[in-house]
């Protein structure tokens, strides 16, 4: 399978808020606005893998974020 990662962009916003809405949180880190404001400084990408979506940040080191949509 291969993965297609990108940065969030405006366009996005509803598709990733309707997987943000399949396992809702009360982490602010779990709203679009963050995702969206917070990958231009940290370099967020993101990419649909299977049923869910993958956060990556390649600001020092690539890390990974929680999963959503599952």
């Amino acid at each position: 399978m291969e993965i297609n990662w990108k940065r969030p962009e405006l366009s996005d916003k509803e598709m990733i808020i309707s997987y943000l809405r399949k396992n809702p949180g009360r982490s602010c880190e779990r709203t679009f606005t963050n995702i969206y404001l917070w990958s231009r400084h940290y370099g967020v990408t993101f990419a649909k893998v299977g049923n869910a979506i993958v956060f990556c940040s390649e600001d020092e080191e690539a890390g990974y974020a929680f999963s959503a949509g599952v």
